[in-house]
């Protein structure tokens, strides 16, 4: 089998729910995951509550302070910000991340536009919590950098904390920020269709180590480029909690998840709900933005300052409603309490840390080396066709790039987007060397474009493929490797006919999210009159959430361009019940055959492929096998001479077998045909006229010597075929 490798490039949640159209922002569920966290962990409660208390005193200790006059300086954060890409729209660029930035520090510093739509029982409130977030401009080894990264990985998909096992800098030193293409949202239950937009670990989660960080999907971070969502507030709601705060509807006895207008606690403000005074209580997130909204009646309890019933504060940061532009007093000195309770955060915003990350406002930051990276937009194409290959140098401005092309016209470029023609069958390498005064990177991509022939591998008008033929398979079939390591895989496992199919192993070491592609041989299709392509699928969910995909696309030029065919998913994809071990498909009950209709269109064609992509979502095994084009057979009552299917018996044989017809009408040649899967001839037999009515014909091809395997048997009636595959055994 041909493997194409492809180019691998050198704790809160906010969801998106289209049953709240009106918020761009969505819902947040910050509280679900602390939930599982405690759920996870029994002794974590304790370390909460202690940590409770010493934030508590850290807030006490502020506020006397302020009391006295001494005021605060600005504390500067940090950021790296992790682009975790498949090379797709997730790959955001630098004017998006930056926007993300500015306007997290416009609105920690209460500069941001709509300031005055802040209610005046909440203005006097309102507060600069002076926190500005900058990128870093020194790495953690010293070296220039910009404060963005790009790592190609499939975990950008459906992600949870593993991505952030690809890359993290010290969280110590830096505010780490992963950009992803999507985030699993399986432990939440999520009405119409919602998406998660991003998620944070509280500081008193598991300490300030290796998951304390956010996550964000990709178009929800910033306002420029592909954001989509939320005005940009995603980012900064999801700053609230790594610094310590909750949303307004707390319930403290259950570690922060409940109504937040019952006190579990006592009788302060400062023990129950979101631990803040300043913030009325609420007891469930809303989302409509309504001013007149009062839904708790205990505002004035404990050291609160208010001294009637109060409005509930939607127009808070770490509320849902899309009204948010203010962090109060109390939420600005707890946020001070957190960077003095936890020694990595003090250390975080410390002068010497700012020093050491380039971020001190003294700082003038050196030109940096670029980072080269490029994508194409084919990795496939025929003999002939051509490639254009867009720059993606990261980390500084290249002055100077230098493509070279083997076996490409121009072999050479200085173009940003040059477009590249490939004359010849092969596999080649593709060199880009990004440069400027500062330095310069190589990046070299081995097998980064494959061109194929433009004849057919087949031009039969029957093909049919057991995968028995190893050296055929290895020979015609493409399994693109992931960037993940994952592909398709022939095993001898499980198989529908013979001893091998095609596999992914699903059950546990796929990434959810995850695409591995299978690409057919191609086929001369304008021999056959009414083409049809059929092949066996088994596969097993896990449970009901278990939503893997195949798709089936077709191209006619060598896999430049696919268009999209067929596609099941879940339970629609599934031949056998739910399995929670490893399915193997042990029985000829657990296959199904699929059929795709191919239109006129492609009908014609004279070098056609197939792709299967399979896209994992917690499953189970997949597996493929009896791949076969044919001519259509078309409904019985279209064909007109067949009353039922017929009936072929014994199946599998020993070459010895009955075919029972009910003919419709008299045919005048009907004739029956065997042949193995390379379309020879094994057997074949004239039984002239045949009646309207049932008639039944005896194959006797055993004296051929057939070995065992799959053969295709036809029945040919005037200008009519029927088709089925017969399984030939040696008992």
């Amino acid at each position: 089998m041909k493997k194409i490798t492809t180019p691998l490039l050198v704790l809160g949640i906010c969801m998106s729910l289209t049953a709240f159209a009106q918020d761009d922002r969505g819902h947040c569920g910050t509280d679900q995951h602390f939930q599982d966290q405690l759920k996870s962990d029994p002794t974590m409660i304790i370390r909460v509550q202690e940590d409770m208390a010493r934030i508590k005193a850290q807030v006490q200790r502020i506020e006397a302070l302020r009391s006295s006059g001494v005021a605060d300086s600005v504390r500067v954060i940090p950021v790296v910000v992790h682009v975790m890409h498949d090379q797709g729209i997730e790959r955001i660029g630098l004017d998006q991340i930056q926007s993300g930035l500015d306007k997290m520090n416009l609105d920690f510093r209460r500069l941001n536009a709509d300031t005055v739509q802040t209610r005046p029982v909440f203005k006097p409130f309102a507060v600069d919590c002076k926190i500005e977030f900058k990128l870093a401009k020194i790495d953690p080894d010293g070296n220039c950098t910009n404060g963005v990264t790009y790592y190609e990985t499939p975990l950008t998909y459906n992600c949870r904390d593993t991505v952030k096992s690809v890359i993290q800098w010290p969280p110590d030193k830096y505010f780490n920020v992963w950009i992803v293409n999507s985030i699993d949202p399986t432990r939440w239950n999520l009405p119409g269709g919602g998406i998660i937009a991003g998620y944070e670990e509280f500081p008193w989660a598991y300490g300030v180590k290796d998951t304390y960080g956010a996550v964000v999907r990709y178009n929800f971070w910033g306002s420029k480029g592909a954001a989509t969502g939320n005005n940009g507030r995603t980012e900064t709601h999801e700053l609230g909690h790594c610094l310590g705060l909750w949303h307004p509807w707390q319930d403290q006895l259950v570690g922060g998840y409940g109504d937040g207008c019952s006190f579990t606690v006592g009788h302060d403000c400062t023990d129950n709900n979101d631990m803040v005074c300043d913030t009325p209580p609420m007891p469930i997130p809303t989302y409509g933005c309504d001013k007149t909204q009062n839904t708790c009646h205990n505002d004035t309890v404990g050291p609160s300052p208010f001294q009637t019933d109060t409005v509930d504060p939607i127009e808070n940061f770490m509320s849902y409603d899309n009204c948010q532009n203010m962090f109060s007093i109390g939420q600005r000195n707890r946020m001070e309490a957190v960077f003095a309770t936890y020694p990595a955060l003090d250390n975080l915003v410390s002068f010497t840390n700012a020093v050491a990350t380039g971020t001190d406002s003294g700082y003038t930051a050196p030109l940096c080396a670029p980072h080269a990276a490029f994508k194409v937009d084919k990795e496939m194409i025929c003999a002939g066709a051509s490639v254009k290959f867009t720059n993606q140098t990261y980390g500084a401005t290249a002055d100077s790039l230098h493509w070279t092309f083997p076996g490409g016209t121009p072999s050479s470029s200085i173009l940003t987007a040059p477009t590249v023609t490939y004359a010849s069958p092969g596999t080649y390498n593709v060199t880009l060397i990004s440069s400027n005064a500062a330095g310069m990177d190589t990046l070299i991509i081995v097998g980064m474009v494959t061109v194929l022939g433009t004849t057919a591998d087949y031009s039969d008008t029957i093909y049919s493929d057991d995968l028995e033929n190893t050296a055929r398979v290895d020979s015609t079939w493409f399994n693109p490797e992931t960037t993940g390591g994952n592909q398709w895989e022939v095993t001898t496992a499980a198989s529908s006919s013979g001893s091998h199919s095609f596999t992914v192993n699903n059950f546990d070491r796929i990434w959810s999210g995850e695409k591995l592609e299978l690409i057919t041989p191609s086929f001369d299709l304008s021999k056959v009159s009414n083409p049809e392509f059929y092949y066996k699928v088994a596969y097993a969910r896990i449970d009901n959430l278990s939503d893997d995909k195949l798709s089936v696309y077709i191209s006619t030029d060598c896999g430049g361009i696919w268009s999209l065919r067929s596609s099941k998913q879940g339970s629609q994809l599934a031949t056998v019940a739910d399995m929670t071990t490893p399915f193997i498909p042990d029985s000829v009950s657990h296959w199904r055959e699929d059929k795709l209709a191919i239109t006129s269109a492609y009908a014609s064609k004279t070098n056609v492929r197939f792709r299967f992509v399979f896209e994992s979502w917690r499953g189970n095994h997949i597996y493929l096998d009896d791949f076969m084009i044919r001519d259509k057979t078309t409904g019985l009552e279209d064909m007109g001479y067949l009353s039922t299917q017929p009936r072929v018996f014994p199946n599998p044989s020993s070459g010895v077998f009955h075919v029972a017809c009910d003919f419709t009408r008299p045919v005048q040649h009907t004739r029956i045909v065997l042949t193995d899967l390379l379309g020879r001839v094994v057997y074949e037999k004239d039984h002239g006229t045949s009646a309207a009515g049932n008639r039944t014909f005896l194959v006797v091809a055993d004296d051929q010597r057939l070995n065992p395997g799959m053969y295709l048997l036809q029945i040919q009636m005037d200008n009519v075929n029927w088709n089925q595959r017969v399984m030939i055994s040696n008992e």
